[in-house]
């Protein structure tokens, strides 16, 4: 039994590596045509195109990844079906469900060791690539993002900017009760220190259990200084940051609903890849195996499972993108599609006669 799935799982990953390499090329290709146009632009030339590719191929390994390793595994299962060796198996007493779901842990583990290598490599690189392009082309890098939050000690810091000014509220909330509300136009943030003239404060205080509110005219400058790294990271956009960079943005930012939620769906969307390779291979393997009374040709049904998961992945792009474009999303929207696949997979998978 261990040398069965010793050959399955080198099978898989060798067809799966080959058609990923494949994607990528093809992709580069078709993205270099359209990089032509962009060289003689100021000083992008040919060899800044080149460099610029080579720093985006990273995320295209990490986007092409889920088809890659899908299309990989169908077509190797058909190579066995073709040389007769899955009729082997089968005669040693292994099922041919029994296959399939042995057919589904090798992809799982080569698509979460890449993803875990890629989701961290990959922003990093495609962030290079565009502030390398933005360079050549004179185009001016954005420094400032649209808003963002963060917490430092008592104090919760919302940064709104707007034509080229940071409109900073600063709520002070200690025991979950709020005590003071600060707010004014923040001077100085290129070391990510916050200072103010003229801002207005407003204090709340208990006089005999009956809470007062004081408001006046602050003169003095008040400072905070947040973490940079962290100031930086809620700068960038959102699909430049590393898994580590998204997961600590997560757990900073509960004070922002808003913002927790977006980091929850994207960090979800990037975790759940290997889960969403697992429901598309169960939905589409089984259907390399012949049903009994029919005369489909293996290639016919090779085509038909590769279509079948790609018109699978692809609806799993638009119903994601659907629903983080949605007002309100759920913290289990990226979760449903998934249900979905699973159960779709394994109604298929024992339910549709194979032989």
């Amino acid at each position: 039994m261990k040398i069965i799935e010793k050959y399955l799982f080198f099978s898989i990953f060798k067809t799966s590596i080959g058609v990923l390499f494949s994607l990528v090329i093809v992709f580069s290709f078709f993205k270099f045509l359209d990089e032509v146009q962009d060289i003689g632009i100021a000083n992008y030339d040919l060899n800044s195109a080149i460099n610029y590719l080579v720093l985006l191929m990273p995320s295209f390994f990490n986007n092409l990844l889920v088809l890659g390793v899908m299309i990989g595994t169908i077509l190797s299962v058909g190579k066995l079906d073709s040389n007769r060796e899955l009729q082997i198996f089968q005669t040693g007493c292994i099922s041919a469900k029994e296959i399939v779901l042995k057919t589904l842990k090798y992809p799982f583990l080569i698509s979460l060791v890449m993803i875990l290598i890629l989701e961290n490599i990959a922003p990093i690189t495609y962030e290079l690539a565009q502030n390398l392009k933005d360079q050549k082309i004179g185009k001016p890098n954005q420094s400032l993002g649209n808003d963002f939050v963060f917490k430092q000690e008592d104090y919760f810091v919302f940064i709104d900017n707007e034509n080229d000014e940071q409109n900073i509220k600063i709520f002070e909330i200690k025991s979950n009760q709020l005590e003071g509300y600060f707010s004014g136009i923040n001077k100085n943030h290129s070391d990510g220190n916050f200072s103010f003239d003229d801002a207005k404060k407003i204090s709340i205080v208990d006089f005999r259990n009956l809470k007062k509110i004081r408001s006046l005219n602050v003169n003095s400058n008040l400072e905070l200084a947040p973490d940079i790294k962290q100031f930086d990271t809620q700068k960038k956009n959102i699909k430049t940051l590393t898994i580590f960079e998204l997961t600590k943005n997560f757990f900073s930012s509960y004070a922002s609903q808003e913002s927790h939620r977006k980091y929850f769906l994207e960090l979800s969307e990037r975790l759940i890849k290997p889960l969403t390779l697992v429901g598309m291979i169960l939905i589409a393997v089984p259907l390399i195996f012949s049903q009994t009374g029919r005369g489909t040709s293996l290639s016919q049904r090779v085509f038909i499972a590769i279509t079948i998961g790609t018109i699978s992945h692809l609806l799993f792009k638009i119903s994601l993108a659907i629903m983080l474009t949605s007002s309100n999303p759920s913290y289990l929207s990226p979760f449903v599609y998934i249900f979905i696949l699973f159960f779709i997979g394994f109604l298929i998978l024992y339910f549709r006669p194979i032989n």
